[in-house]
């Protein structure tokens, strides 16, 4: 990994150094890691961990579905069904991705944010525009019980909704 070793003022360490974009993606501690799976759903904790790269996240196969079910303000009323995931520095999301379609071996999870966001350089897709594989190749050991989001029967918030400040929008009253 390369880091620089001068900044843009020579009396700040570089560690400082503000919007910051390297060329290589680490994910819990790896560079470009894969993961083996099963056949099935499974639920990740997503933070953006970098200084300054937002992440536009998608998987290389659009049968690989993705569900949204908690954002940096927790649990969403229902899980929603999402074809990407933009990530900002510091900011978090819980996701349900379900692999049981999947026709690829091999899938990717992709990053098409551009540096700087949202109007700078596209992501390379041999370095940035990859975060981390998933190798569907083990066998199902036991069935997915798991909620089911893409039937619409998962509620995350049963006892405790979110409270809508303004449910109606005010209406205009008539000039007078």
């Amino acid at each position: 990994m390369i880091f620089p070793a001068q900044g843009i003022n020579p009396t700040v360490h570089p560690y400082w150094m503000p919007e910051f974009f390297g060329d290589t993606i680490v994910v819990n501690g790896k560079t470009w890691p894969y993961l083996d799976v099963e056949p099935r759903r499974y639920r990740f904790r997503l933070l953006n961990g970098s200084n300054a790269r937002v992440y536009v996240l998608k998987f290389s196969s659009p049968q690989v579905k993705m569900w949204q079910i908690a954002t940096d303000g927790g649990y969403l009323d229902a899980p929603a069904a999402i074809r990407e995931l933009v990530l900002a520095p510091g900011e978090r999301a819980e996701v349900i991705v379900d692999f049981r379609r999947a026709k690829q071996a091999n899938v990717v999870l992709e990053n098409s944010g551009k540096t700087p966001y949202p109007v700078g350089s596209p992501a390379d897709p041999r370095t940035t525009g990859q975060i981390v594989q998933f190798r569907i190749n083990q066998p199902l050991v036991t069935p997915d019980l798991s909620c089911d989001p893409g039937a619409g029967q998962c509620v995350l918030r049963p006892n405790n909704p979110i409270v809508r400040l303004n449910p109606d929008p005010p209406r205009s009253s008539p000039a007078g």
